[in-house]
């Protein structure tokens, strides 16, 4: 228009100046002909002309219209100038006419926007340039209008390109943040309704194994279709899905692969997109319009087509977080796992040595031991009871009981006690000890047994199992300073071997709140029964529920415990192939479960007790290196009619049986010998003696010397320290042992 408006500015001039020229000539002819010219020249100019034209006089009325004019709105000039500006111009009423010829009065030239109407109803927007003009007397508007539709679609395609990139911005921005999934699919599919001037949109996930679609989103359906499954080939979505390319339904009413599930819903134009990743179709959007009757377009498939891709994008990204996180979670239980298992092998190397180091002292320890006690078992016997020497000697035997306790906690710490391992009920057990501990515990502590029927056997040392009870009840005790309530259940448990890397998992029995990690990490597995020891005191913090199991750690106050209980009771369980877990909440108590793995072998029927100890008269021969046990035992056995031969090693042994020449009925010898050891003397001198019998003495444990080939494992083992009528009991024993 602008262009126009200069030439027609231009020629304006050239036509002003001839006009002044005229004026300037006198009337005549040649006057009269060069005005007819100029006329003629103007109305062509004008009918030639791009722009729409139009003359009007103040009431509105078209009084000229050029031949653009009557082509822009489709009448002829004869209508045209029959017609006034409300007809061809919807938006202009008298009093807006009235408001805008007021308006171009005073400014004198007036440019805006309408819009005109043909004369088939049709309606288009105009730029309008108004003038007023006053010629001969009377007053006019000079309106130039120009169709602006182009320009108008230009602008729309602009601005609905700039709201697609701003949207696909912000949808990119979305997706590569954390957001939930869900909350990006749902932004995406709203996005693309908006844009594409759909009714409601849907998106689609895929199950290639069942050859399926369900729509998981939806944005303003004729109904809720969130749930919908389609199979692939079926309505549009499950078309996509089968073939991989958008469809694009123009009447879905008539459509004949329309879904039975949208049977009687207004769909009137239905577009569906594949969302892809590397090659793969994961999904399908879905735009639909149910009131507007424009179909989708190409252009609409390209737009849609970017949003699937971005919810594509969107949803591998979701996963590959997911991933992330969970490849992290299972780093930090592994990192957790890894330090759990050094915290446990610490505390397993812990125990190790203090074992070595119990079971190092234990042997000479132990011979002291049975020094101190024997020949106070003999000044005993000496001294009237009740008597001031006699009570003295009592005193020495009680400490040295107390020493021999206190050994034998710290082999059992170190995993280092021998074990006599029978078929076991703990039922039983805890019938035998649970009179002492109703004797034992204080009045306000109330004691509560549940023991399972039918519980399931064990192999196990009863002595020992008894001590593990009894050190809990204490220890659950002195948790309960005024009052509460002690329990002991026992329970058949299902304990499943777990994959590798994680941790079994009971069936029978809840797991432990808060699992300290001293409680070993080889834990039974199958058929296991579970021994468990609780109260309702103080309870513990996670920091001191960790430590519990340590060596000469102790919540009792200095003075007050040695720290030896509980790191007893898991030296204990777990010689025996058990397990322990503890759990408390400061301020409810703490429970102590004990796994043991069940056993099929029956019950063992119970020996008669054994008759006193008698003496005899066989030869018995003693070869122990520690002087005064050696002197000892010979004094014992020798007060009881044997005939004795000592010897301090193998090799004194051997000489003597050498000049020996009767027969030598036992030989009772310390395993660990200088020089040769028992079961080595023993071989040798029964290849000369084929009826001579064997007791070896020691004070380590049976597994060690087993593990070191120094001892079979059902040789006949007397453990060091013992009583003076033990030993003489196990000779006896041993002397009338029936022949194999």
């Amino acid at each position: 228009m602008d262009s126009d408006t200069s030439s027609w500015g231009r020629f304006a001039e050239i036509l002003t100046s001839r006009d002044r020229r005229l004026a300037a000539r006198p009337p005549g002819p040649e006057t009269a002909r060069l005005t007819e010219q100029l006329l003629a020249m103007l109305t062509t100019s004008m009918d030639v002309a791009s722009d729409a034209v139009f003359w009007m006089d103040a009431a509105a009325r078209f009084v000229y219209v050029n031949a653009s004019a009557c082509r822009s709105v489709g009448y002829s000039p004869d209508e045209l100038l029959g017609m006034t500006l409300y007809d061809i111009n919807p938006g202009v009423t008298p009093a807006v006419w009235s408001d805008l010829l007021g308006t171009i009065r005073t400014v004198g030239t007036f440019r805006g926007e309408g819009r005109h109407r043909r004369k088939d109803g049709v309606e288009f927007p105009v730029e309008i340039l108004s003038t007023h003009i006053r010629l001969a007397g009377q007053e006019f508007v000079n309106g130039f209008a120009r169709d602006i539709s182009d320009r108008k679609a230009s602008e729309a395609a602009l601005r609905r390109r700039v709201d697609e990139l701003s949207a696909l911005q912000s949808t990119v921005l979305e997706i590569t943040s954390p957001h939930e999934l869900p909350e990006v699919l749902a932004t995406i599919v709203e996005r693309a309704a908006h844009l594409l001037g759909a009714d409601g949109t849907g998106l689609y996930l895929c199950d290639p194994a069942a050859r399926q679609v369900r729509l998981v989103v939806d944005f303003h359906t004729p109904r809720d279709y969130v749930g919908t499954v389609l199979a692939y080939g079926e309505g549009a979505s499950g078309m996509v899905a089968q073939t991989g390319e958008p469809v694009l339904v123009a009447d879905y009413r008539s459509w004949v692969g329309r879904a039975t599930a949208f049977a009687g819903d207004p769909l009137r134009s239905v577009l569906a997109v594949p969302m892809r990743w590397q090659g793969e179709v994961t999904g399908v959007i879905t735009a639909l319009r149910t009131e507007d009757p424009r179909p989708f377009t190409r252009e609409d498939v390209e737009l849609l087509t970017r949003f699937a891709n971005h919810a594509a994008i969107a949803r591998e990204n979701a996963r590959l977080r997911e991933g992330l996180r969970q490849e992290l979670l299972e780093r930090r239980r592994a990192e957790e796992a890894r330090l759990d298992l050094e915290r446990r092998m610490l505390s397993a190397q812990k125990l190790e040595g203090l074992g070595l180091l119990a079971g190092g002292v234990a042997h000479d320890f132990n011979n002291m031991l049975a020094v101190i006690a024997g020949y106070a078992e003999l000044l005993r016997d000496r001294f009237p009871e009740g008597s001031e020497e006699e009570t003295s000697v009592r005193e020495i035997l009680a400490t040295a009981e107390r020493s021999r306790n206190l050994t034998r906690q710290l082999l059992a710490i170190g995993q280092r006690q021998a074990l006599e391992m029978k078929p076991l009920d703990l039922n039983r057990v805890i019938r035998g000890t649970e009179a002492l501990l109703r004797r034992t515990l204080r009045e306000s502590t109330r004691l509560v047994v549940r023991a399972a029927p039918d519980l399931r056997l064990v192999m196990a040392d009863a002595g020992q199992v008894e001590q593990v009870i009894l050190n809990l009840a204490a220890n659950a005790q002195d948790a309960m300073p005024r009052e509460g309530t002690l329990t002991i259940e026992t329970a058949n448990v299902e304990r499943e071997r777990a994959p590798a890397g994680g941790a079994s998992s009971d069936t029978g029995a809840a797991r432990a709140a808060a699992v300290s990690a001293a409680g070993g990490s080889e834990q039974p597995t199958g058929h296991c029964v579970l021994l468990s020891v609780s109260d309702t005191g103080a309870g513990m913090p996670p920091e001191t529920l960790s430590r519990i199991f340590e060596p000469f750690f102790s919540t009792k106050g200095e003075g007050r415990g040695t720290g030896l209980g509980l790191p007893t009771v898991y030296g204990i369980v777990k010689q025996h192939g058990g397990s322990i877990e503890a759990s408390s909440v400061p301020g409810s108590g703490t429970t102590l479960r004990i796994l043991l793995p069940a056993t099929d072998q029956p019950l063992l029927a119970e020996a008669p007790r054994a008759a006193a100890a008698m003496g005899g008269t066989e030869t018995v021969m003693i070869v122990e290196d520690q002087d005064q046990l050696r002197g000892l035992v010979c004094r014992l056995l020798e007060r009881r009619g044997y005939a004795v031969l000592a010897a301090r090693d193998a090799a004194a042994a051997l000489e003597q049986c050498a000049r020996h020449g009767g027969p030598i009925h036992l030989l009772v010898t310390d395993v660990v010998l200088e020089g040769m050891n028992g079961r080595d003397l023993y071989d040798r001198l029964a290849r000369e003696r084929p009826a001579t019998r064997v007791l070896y003495m020691s004070g380590y444990p049976r597994d060690i010397l087993s593990g070191q080939g120094l001892l079979d494992a059902e040789a006949d083992l007397v453990q060091k320290p013992f009583s003076l009528a033990s030993f003489a009991q196990r000779v006896r024993q041993a002397l009338d042992r029936p022949d194999p």
